[in-house]
């Protein structure tokens, strides 16, 4: 067969359908030209751009429905690094951003829902992951999360927010958990119900505790373990210092404050010097959970 340059017309093999049009070299579709589908119609399956038989550059793609399958940057018949727009069949879009070489999700984009024009997510993703800033929004259009994730999860800082649009907390984030400094709020979305530390959505640490009746006065100010109030948490510790001699200023300290249901960041301070002198005459383990324990309600 002759080699067909420049300008021409395929057609299906034992068919009058054709199956391309356009800019031709050695035979293979290479340069600008339309690519049909093996109907009667000549419904379009693909135009753009070609090389050497392959989809490449800007083009569009189509379902045999005529409507569009993706729209963007080509490179070896796969979409690629760029601008692209994916969608599914009877025209629901299901991302609208940038890609990656291996035709990932990468960089800016929209998430939607399926079968649905309405948007799941909106901001930075990495290998089809969410990462970086980000939206997630429920199918009534409302934000439930405004904030960074990394590889899917919700990490760093980050706003929750309830079904009904009113924000349920602010601050920092770990594996989809309130995690580090933060504020939960009241359903109204406006009053602080707890201000500190958190740890694996835990209360935990250094924080304060408004009251649900009257929302400006403090219901309980001091450290949490593990959601509990330090009354709680320093008992616990005391047992676990109580054997030795060596730490009878640490216990004095405790003693004093379970009465007053209150641990300082400087009483703390100050027990974590006391251990550090003391350090040679405390069992290495024991040490050692000592002060993990300080370490995490500071």
């Amino acid at each position: 067969m002759t080699d067909r340059n420049g300008y021409g017309v395929l057609y299906y093999e034992n068919s009058t359908h054709m199956k391309y049009k356009g800019n031709l070299i050695n035979n293979k579709p290479h340069g600008h030209g339309t690519l049909y589908y093996n109907n009667a119609e000549n419904t379009i399956k693909y135009e753009g751009g070609f090389e050497a038989g392959k989809y490449h550059d800007f083009g569009t793609a189509y379902y045999e429905d005529k409507t569009i399958s993706f729209r963007g940057t080509f490179k070896e018949g796969m979409w690629s690094t760029g601008y692209g727009e994916l969608y599914a069949e009877k025209g629901y879009p299901i991302y609208k951003g940038w890609f990656n070489s291996e035709g990932d999700y990468n960089g800016s984009g929209v998430l939607f829902y399926e079968n649905s024009t309405k948007i799941h997510y909106i901001g930075n993703f990495k290998q089809n992951m969410f990462h970086g800033n980000g939206k997630i929004l429920t199918k009534n259009s409302k934000v439930i999360y405004d904030g960074n994730f990394e590889n899917d999860e919700f990490k760093g800082w980050g706003k929750c927010f309830g079904c009904n649009g009113l924000l349920y907390y602010e601050g920092e984030m770990e594996s989809n958990l309130f995690h580090g400094y933060g504020k939960q709020y009241f359903p109204d979305g406006e009053s602080i119900k707890y201000e500190g530390h958190f740890s694996q959505g835990l209360y935990n640490g250094y924080g304060t505790l408004f009251d649900e009746t009257n929302r400006s006065e403090i219901q309980y100010e001091g450290v949490f373990l593990k959601g509990k109030y330090s009354k709680e948490v320093i008992e616990s510790f005391h047992s676990m210092i109580s054997k030795y001699e060596c730490l009878r200023d640490v216990q004095e300290k405790m003693r004093h404050t379970i009465n007053a249901t209150k641990l300082s960041k400087q009483y703390i301070n100050s027990i974590c010097e006391t251990l550090f002198n003391t350090k040679q005459d405390i069992e290495e383990y024991d040490y050692i959970r000592m002060m993990e324990f300080l370490k995490t309600i500071y």
